[in-house]
């Protein structure tokens, strides 16, 4: 098999793991909602846990670096010129951005449902989600600041060490 087979085969590979990992995820979150107990959706968390950490752990066992990329799966240039130092911080501003606005997201459509589920569609509930409104766009803020010094740092810290690893395959 030559590397664009091997490609091809992994990228289709990663794209039903990521389906099948969306599906466990959802089952574990559906179980939860409908019970309200962690014991009914124990496996899907653990299978939620397991599937980064092996990804991760097979990825890093090579013993080249693997290349930097972004959480949309962008690569991210590990050069030391300005133009790849300025796409580098675009990157980590999109996935802090792209982050923090999904954790608030999440967090406004729990907040909302947990009211809706403990008071019904009263006109209050609906008053008290809109003046929650400044919180949650604080909390945005406070997400986006520190993902964005912690991808920063991880991102930094991963393309200098590809920078050193493969030195000799980068002239």
């Amino acid at each position: 098999m030559d590397e664009r087979q091997k490609s091809a085969v992994s990228a289709a590979m990663a794209k039903v793991l990521v389906i099948l990992y969306i599906g466990v995820v959802i089952v574990g979150v559906m179980k939860f909602v409908t019970n309200f107990r962690i014991v009914d959706c124990l496996w899907e968390m653990a299978t939620a846990v397991a599937v980064p950490l092996l990804v991760l752990l097979f990825t890093h066992r090579r013993k080249r670096t693997v290349f930097p990329m972004s959480l949309a799966g962008l690569a991210i240039s590990p050069d030391r010129t300005k133009e790849a130092k300025r796409g580098r911080v675009k990157a980590y501003l999109l996935d802090s951005l792209q982050f923090s606005l999904t954790m608030t997201a999440i967090q406004v459509v729990w907040a909302a449902w947990q009211a809706l589920r403990a008071n019904g569609m009263r006109l209050s509930v609906w008053s008290d989600v809109l003046r929650a409104i400044p919180q949650w766009l604080g909390d945005c803020g406070v997400c986006f600041i520190v993902f964005l010094a912690l991808d920063t740092v991880l991102y930094e810290w991963k393309s200098r060490r590809y920078c050193r690893e493969n030195q000799e395959y980068l002239i």
